[in-house]
């Protein structure tokens, strides 16, 4: 017995695609001692890249924070790539030394 299938491609945008690049790519160095914001609070659901790219010290890690908790933590060469519900700005702090941090956030369309 043969089955055939007929597979169609939508020809509308799949409404769930990324719309809007609020911060394409940027880096920052991030410094110890307390917590800065890396993305300000958002107003509706994104998606954010963040990646620890360079440190001063083979052991520096990223703490990042959405809102006052902190939820990650990141290696040097290490990234993430997550969705957030609005409300919730970003929050990094090195642990080490300096690290510097390529990040992007993108609002869900």
């Amino acid at each position: 017995m043969v089955i055939k299938a007929k597979i169609q491609i939508p020809k509308k945008p799949n409404k769930r695609q990324i719309r809007t690049h609020l911060v394409n790519l940027a880096r920052k160095s991030v410094a110890t001692g307390s917590a800065s914001e890396l993305i300000p609070t958002n107003s509706s659901t994104m998606y954010i890249y963040i990646k620890a790219v360079s440190g001063e010290n083979a052991t520096d890690f990223l703490q990042v924070k959405v809102g006052s908790h902190a939820v990650m933590r990141l290696n040097v060469g290490e990234f993430l790539f997550v969705p957030v519900y609005n409300g919730y700005a970003i929050n990094t702090e090195s642990y080490g030394g300096a690290i510097v941090t390529e990040y992007g956030y993108w609002t869900k369309g």
